[in-house]
């Protein structure tokens, strides 16, 4: 069973580059059926984040991309920047991760950054780069109503879409 992360943490890096992985994440790790959150896989996205994928969230990745045709060029590049970037990363006795440096930089994370809970995965984003994401996000009603067949009312209700 996949995990369903939900939710968004704000938190602070120390001096070391180590982040508490929000407790909230951590149970829902363990509602998944997925045993203790004793490690994640970190890899940078496309999207100007992070993403941090349970050890066997990983795995179905892995074994996903393995029914790809291997003479593909665009998967070759494709595989090599995504799993060379990645790194494995095991919580500490204070259920702390150490991201490394040269992914905090390439995200511009610097002290402050946000845990978002994104279904099968966790995006980590600097602070300020969440709060602009959040603050641009004028196409949420729509993608509302084409991914999930609903469409909001103002007072929040929830209508059939039209077809």
């Amino acid at each position: 069973m996949a995990p369903c992360f939900t939710g968004n943490y704000e938190h602070s890096l120390d001096d070391k580059g180590r982040v508490i992985v929000p407790a909230k994440i951590r149970e829902q790790v363990l509602v998944a059926g997925l045993g203790q959150a004793d490690g994640f896989v970190v890899t940078p996205s496309p999207d100007g984040c992070l993403f941090l994928y349970t050890v066997k969230e990983w795995e179905k990745i892995g074994e996903q991309l393995a029914t790809q045709p291997r003479g593909s060029a665009e998967l070759r590049k494709f595989q090599r920047r995504f799993f060379s970037m990645a790194e494995y990363l095991k919580l500490d006795s204070q259920s702390r991760i150490l991201i490394p440096e040269r992914l905090r930089s390439k995200m511009g994370i610097t002290k402050e950054l946000v845990f978002a809970g994104s279904y099968d995965r966790v995006e980590v984003w600097s602070k300020s780069a969440w709060e602009a994401l959040v603050d641009e996000d004028e196409h949420y009603e729509e993608q509302f109503e084409s991914f999930l067949g609903v469409a909001q009312t103002t007072d929040g209700s929830e209508k059939p879409a039209a077809d």
